[in-house]
């Protein structure tokens, strides 16, 4: 009996363990879930994601876009495009933004998903917040770690500061929300925006 209580102590420590790992990987992706209940509301016209990996999310949102650019720095990542509407950029934010430019598109929808770094997150938001829409949409991934561990490169980085400077007017007339739920999503939208029959 006294031998079988640890062994009951680590079973039950165990199960706690694989449980939360599940929870966490169901949860991992729900950002995709946010990004296409957004797309499907406001139908965006022209959307670009900056780092697409598989393109799981890239695949979710541009079924309700007229146009999407899907960027990423590894040219395997092409291969999971999906859509009509599609196109895939091979590059950074510095190629995509001056090929969007080029085309004299404007961004109503633009999720930065590459590198975490908040000085690539930066580069990215200088690249594309003037070609966005007047009632244009940026979110940012990986912007609320739970922990110390998930702030280093390779997870979140240290993209958690981008929003915080975002709001201290340091990135323009922009603002955010982050929601705090591992790994976070931040939305930004312009600090000074009213309905266009009020402009």
């Amino acid at each position: 009996m006294v031998f079988l209580q640890p062994v009951s102590a680590a079973r039950k420590r165990l199960q706690q363990l694989y449980e939360r790992f599940q929870r966490s990987r169901v949860l991992s992706d729900w950002h995709s879930d946010v990004l296409e209940g957004f797309a499907r509301i406001l139908r965006p016209n022209v959307y670009v994601e900056l780092g697409v990996y598989q393109c799981t999310t890239f695949n979710r949102v541009q079924r309700y876009c007229s146009t999407s650019f899907a960027v990423d720095i590894d040219i395997s990542a092409e291969r999971f495009v999906k859509g009509n509407n599609s196109k895939f950029v091979h590059g950074d934010s510095d190629e995509a933004s001056y090929l969007i430019q080029g085309l004299g598109l404007q961004v109503d929808f633009l999720f930065i998903d590459g590198d975490h770094r908040s000085d690539a997150v930066r580069r990215d938001l200088t690249n594309f917040m003037p070609l966005m829409t007047q009632d244009g949409l940026i979110f940012l991934h990986d912007t609320w770690p739970e922990s110390e561990h998930f702030s280093s490169d390779g997870y979140c980085s240290d993209s958690f500061r981008v929003p915080v400077e975002i709001n201290q007017g340091a990135l323009g007339d922009w603002t955010c929300v982050s929601i705090p739920v591992h790994p976070g999503l931040t939305i930004c939208t312009r600090s000074r925006q009213l309905p266009s029959w009020l402009s």
